[in-house]
């Protein structure tokens, strides 16, 4: 068995092949076991509804944005620092 690259995951144990997370996100380290792992690349915000969809958009200007920001979270008062 060998760890998914950064950008892919996988949710399967005994699986051979890895899932890539869809274009503008990506995962912090390899190894990672959920699509939930994988969120916006940093300078940009995930504007989607939260669910599993990732809608990644440039940050506005002024705004910093790490990895795996997202509007959801920020609405929510959950949003990491």
């Amino acid at each position: 068995c060998k760890r998914c690259p950064i950008g892919e995951y996988q949710d399967k144990k005994g699986q051979e092949r890895c899932i890539p997370c869809v274009a503008g996100t990506t995962t912090l380290g390899d190894g990672r076991p959920s699509v939930e792992d994988c969120g916006c690349i940093e300078g940009s915000i995930d504007v989607g509804d939260g669910g599993n969809k990732s809608i990644c958009v440039a940050c506005g200007e002024g705004m910093t944005c790490p990895f795996s920001s997202s509007k959801h979270n920020l609405l929510n008062g959950t949003a990491k620092n």
